[in-house]
C-alpha cells in the first residue's frame, strides 16, 4: 500500500470526506484527491498535518509501519530529498518564521508563528541527524554556551 492509499483508507475509516480533510489542513479539496491517487506527493509539513488530522503519524502514512519514529522520518526525508535540498528548505522555513513573527506584531495572531516554529524545528532536526551523534554533541555544546551567555546577560540586567 502507498501513501495515497493509506491517506484514503484512514480518512474513510474516520468518516471524513476529502473536503473536510482539506479544510482541516488548509489545502484545496482537489489536492487531497491528488494525494490519494498518487498524482501528487504531499510535502513533509503537509504530511504531518494530514497525519495529525487522521490521528496517526507521518511515518505510518509513508511506510505503514506503526513503530515509525521521528528519527526514521528525518532519515527518509534526507534520503529522498538530499541534504543540500533540506538546507535550502531550512533557510526558507527560517525566512517564513521571521515573516510570521513580523505579522504577529501587526495582527496579533500567534498561530502562524507556532506553525513556522514547528517547521523550523523539523528541518533543524534533519540537519542535526545528517551530522550524526558528533553533530548532536556539537549542537548541545554550543547550546550550553549560548544558554550560559543568556543567563549572564539576564543577571547583568537585574
Amino acid at each position: 500500500m502507498d501513501i495515497g492509499s493509506r491517506i484514503a483508507k484512514l480518512r474513510e475509516q474516520k468518516g471524513i470526506n476529502q473536503t473536510a480533510l482539506s479544510k482541516k489542513i488548509g489545502v484545496e479539496p482537489p489536492t487531497i484527491s491528488q494525494y490519494e491517487s498518487n498524482k501528487r506527493e504531499p510535502r513533509l509539513d503537509v504530511l504531518v498535518e494530514i497525519a495529525q488530522a487522521l490521528n496517526t503519524t507521518a511515518g505510518f502514512l509513508i511506510t505503514g509501519d506503526t513503530e515509525w519514529t521521528e528519527s526514521k522520518l528525518y532519515k527518509k526525508a534526507l534520503d529522498k530529498y538530499g541534504f543540500s535540498s533540506q538546507i535550502i528548505m531550512l533557510a526558507e522555513e527560517c525566512g517564513e518564521l521571521v515573516q510570521a513573527i513580523s505579522k504577529l506584531y501587526r495582527k496579533g495572531n500567534p498561530n502562524p508563528v507556532y506553525e513556522e516554529i514547528a517547521d523550523v524545528q523539523i528541518m533543524i532536526e534533519q540537519v542535526i541527524q545528517h551530522y550524526g551523534e558528533v553533530g548532536r554533541e556539537q549542537v548541545h555544546k554550543y547550546r550550553q554556551k549560548k544558554l550560559a551567555r543568556l543567563e549572564k546577560m539576564i543577571e547583568g540586567m537585574s
